[in-house]
């Protein structure tokens, strides 16, 4: 990411995607088939299958709950089996990923022995590629494929593209605006150039509001150190 920004022969673009309500999307057949090709016994597949179909909602009017009604996709969040289910859900798409890189649909600005086409956990997702327009045709493709299958919508409006050359006409060829680093990642703040005073302005902020909020707390001198520890 740090040399995003340099110009290369080929370009360089990175693709930030962002998945509309991703949990609560997919669809059921796709996870069934999605078991079945990872060759599940036909038991377990069907008694997980039970688990995320079987489940029934109330709305709360008043504190107190009115109705029930079942859903016909989406894996709930804050059951164990979810993350587990979602992240071979999304393997579909890294391997769809691979076999387009593989194929030269998808192309890439870094060397054949060091190629890193995508990263994925859990919804987020970074595609990197070069700036031609088999690649952003290539991506389109894709990412509609998969979306039809699973599911899954991409969400254009808050999706980003981030290009080495700023009059590349990749982002108007796949329907994701462009923009600038910086962004975050997973948490982590993702920038072109090299660590700069002003990028860290924002942490120095959050840890120094942190610090003020306890300057009222009644703590010992120990504890206010041992607290100062956990934050820095």
């Amino acid at each position: 990411m740090r040399h995003l920004h340099i110009p290369s022969p080929k370009g360089r673009v990175c693709v930030k995607v962002d998945l509309r309500k991703a949990f609560d999307s997919v669809r059921w057949s796709f996870v069934k088939e999605v078991m079945k090709g990872l060759s599940f016994p036909p038991l377990i597949i069907e008694l997980i299958m039970q688990c995320i179909q079987t489940p029934s909602f109330s709305v709360l009017i008043n504190g107190s709950p009115h109705g029930f009604f079942n859903s016909n996709c989406g894996l709930r969040q804050g059951d164990p089996l979810s993350p587990i289910l979602f992240v071979l859900t999304m393997q579909v798409l890294t391997n769809s990923i691979d076999r387009v890189v593989s194929t030269g649909a998808m192309g890439h600005f870094l060397r054949p022995e060091l190629i890193v086409s995508h990263l994925c956990f859990a919804d987020d997702l970074i595609l990197f590629s070069d700036d031609s327009t088999s690649s952003a045709l290539g991506i389109q493709q894709l990412l509609n494929d998969f979306s039809q299958a699973s599911g899954l919508q991409i969400n254009l409006q808050k999706s980003q593209v981030f290009l080495s050359f700023p009059d590349s006409s990749f982002s108007t060829e796949n329907g994701i605006s462009s923009a600038s680093l910086l962004v975050k990642y997973l948490g982590i703040p993702l920038f072109a150039s090299g660590l700069s005073h002003s990028l860290c302005l924002p942490l120095v902020d959050k840890v120094h509001c942190q610090l003020q909020s306890w300057s009222g707390l009644l703590l010992s001198k120990a504890r206010k150190l041992e607290l100062l520890k956990s934050v820095l």
